[in-house]
């Protein structure tokens, strides 16, 4: 009915049964200008072409000008969060730091120190499975370990990832001691029934997701958007400002602290799963901390 009254009030009545090309683009961009949803927008298309059927009209428009407009709308509306602060090394070692914890918050403590040091996404920790945990990873270091990371934003081919987390020189701040003593209080250790090995990509049902509820009461799971929670809790337990940052602060404190390190553009990338070239997406979640680096540049 929007449709129809949108082509009406356009002028556009010869466009609405079939909808016409012209028409439905016009509708779609003034949903957009509207502010609404990408899948409300999305849901307006499919109802449109529901129509279409349950009336027994010929669609005219073929597949991929449907992936074309969804990927349009999807672009233009869900545009990256812009990263406003970033978590910062001295953040991530106040944390660990931090005394007399309890379950919930050891476990919050962990996530946001997790995220940052394999920099990824608020969804992709929150995916992980405990099987994903890889302590001792074939040729790595003794002391560290690995992630099992399989779906990826930037990975259309399924390769997966396998960012690393090294040994610590102090006990507390052991990231690796840190998730194994979560999975020993929580039960959550590997399950005799993992699928992990016939299915990497696949929740694994027996072993569970590494980062989960403690008390009942919060559901089952966790959503992406509680890192961002996660991140005020434990910086407001820390005495520190949490003004700014976001889910994706993790991300962005974890390449900036590579990028303060000197740590070149390959080392860091294949942490975090970006592609080499100029136009990289990781370059974006990279912040200047030193603010007179550029100056020194002109100091002759």
């Amino acid at each position: 009915r929007a449709f129809v009254a949108f082509c009406i009030a356009d002028s556009r009545v010869a466009g609405i049964l079939p909808a016409s090309k012209t028409a439905l683009e016009a509708y779609l961009a003034y949903l957009v200008v509207c502010g609404y949803h990408p899948h409300s927008v999305l849901a307006h298309l499919s109802a449109i072409r529901y129509q279409h059927q349950r009336l027994r009209v010929r669609w005219e428009h073929s597949e991929r000008l449907l992936r074309t407009w969804t990927h349009t709308v999807q672009r233009v509306i869900a545009a990256p969060t812009r990263v406003a602060r970033h978590v910062t090394v001295a953040d991530v070692h106040a944390l660990l730091e931090l005394p007399h914890l309890t379950l919930s918050q050891f476990q919050d403590v962990l996530m946001v120190a997790l995220a940052t040091v394999i920099a990824t996404r608020p969804n992709e920790v929150m995916a992980l499975d405990a099987c994903d945990f890889l302590p001792g990873y074939p040729g790595d270091p003794e002391g560290s370990a690995a992630f099992r990371i399989k779906k990826r934003k930037n990975d259309q081919r399924g390769h997966g990832l396998l960012p690393r987390i090294a040994r610590a020189r102090s006990g507390p701040k052991d990231l690796v001691l840190r998730t194994k003593l979560l999975l020993r209080l929580t039960n959550r250790q590997r399950k005799p029934g993992c699928s992990k090995a016939q299915s990497p990509a696949t929740p694994c049902q027996a072993c569970g997701r590494l980062f989960r509820p403690i008390n009942p009461d919060m559901g089952s799971a966790f959503y992406p958007r509680y890192l961002a929670r996660a991140i005020k809790e434990t910086f407001k337990l820390a005495g520190r400002d949490a003004t700014g940052l976001t889910g994706k602060s993790c991300r962005s404190g974890g390449i900036t602290a590579g990028v303060s390190a000197g740590l070149s553009e390959t080392v860091i990338y294949l942490q975090t799963g970006h592609c080499l070239g100029p136009i990289s997406a990781g370059r974006r979640y990279a912040r200047l901390e030193d603010r007179f680096a550029l100056s020194t540049v002109f100091d002759l």
